[in-house]
């Protein structure tokens, strides 16, 4: 199998999930809870540490859709967290899975916070 392949089927798998989770297939939402919930408290700890007013969700993950991002938005209110004035804004993004954009990505977060 080539990686187009791969990467196309995983798309597939996880738009069917996120197609499932949409219609409230509970079984399908009980399994995805832990992904809101692991992401969530990633997400609370980037609240806690820069404050951001928006974050992007990418990868398959965001083919999960908005029923996704409410799982997530649940979840991390229910996580205790500094004082914040602000609401962070989840959304999915719209951004290709291309690793090559993740690199870039990646080597611009490195380049910035070596300079903190």
């Amino acid at each position: 199998y080539t990686e187009e392949y791969l990467t196309k089927k995983n798309f597939d798998c996880m738009k069917t999930i996120g197609d499932e989770l949409g219609k409230g297939n509970a079984e399908v939402e009980s399994v995805i809870s832990d992904i809101a919930k692991d992401i969530a408290i990633a997400l609370s700890n980037i609240r806690n540490t820069i404050q951001p007013s928006d974050v992007f969700v990418g990868g398959m993950v965001k083919n999960l859709g908005e029923k996704f991002v409410e799982m997530i938005e649940k979840e991390i209110s229910l996580i205790p967290s500094l004082p914040y004035d602000g609401k962070m804004n989840i959304h999915l993004s719209s951004i290709d899975n291309s690793t090559k954009i993740v690199g870039a990505a990646n080597m611009l977060m490195d380049s910035v916070f070596a300079l903190v």
